[in-house]
């Protein structure tokens, strides 16, 4: 992938997030601000899963993008509630047990703060 698709995937997550509400929106902007940072300068290999990861992202909440407002049409233009928020996907056993200790840290210091963002 050559820097202008990749500057394109990047810049194509950053427009599907503005379909979240807050404060998944500012977390998830964030997020993915700091993790371009952090794979700014990797080896190729490890650039190539990074984008093909982020690429199946993109995929996923433009799907979710989408059911939401099939929703929100199917409901008279009703008001999207609580329970249809982005919600993410589970991670299989499989993937979790190929994490590194640095993603594991990762992913949990993530659960850690959305849990923060909703607590009362």
């Amino acid at each position: 992938m050559n820097n202008i698709n990749v500057l394109s995937l990047y810049r194509s997550i950053l427009r599907c997030h503005r379909q979240l509400q807050e404060p998944m929106r500012s977390m998830g902007d964030q997020y993915v601000k700091s993790e371009w940072r952090l794979h700014k300068k990797v080896d190729i290999k490890t650039r190539s899963i990074f984008l093909k990861q982020w690429q199946q992202y993109l995929t996923f909440i433009e799907l979710e993008n989408k059911r939401k407002l099939k929703s929100t049409l199917n409901d008279n233009n009703q008001e999207i509630d609580e329970t249809s928020q982005f919600s993410g996907k589970s991670l299989s056993e499989h993937e979790i047990q190929n994490l590194t200790k640095d993603q594991l840290f990762q992913l949990n210091k993530l659960k850690k703060e959305t849990s923060n963002l909703f607590k009362d």
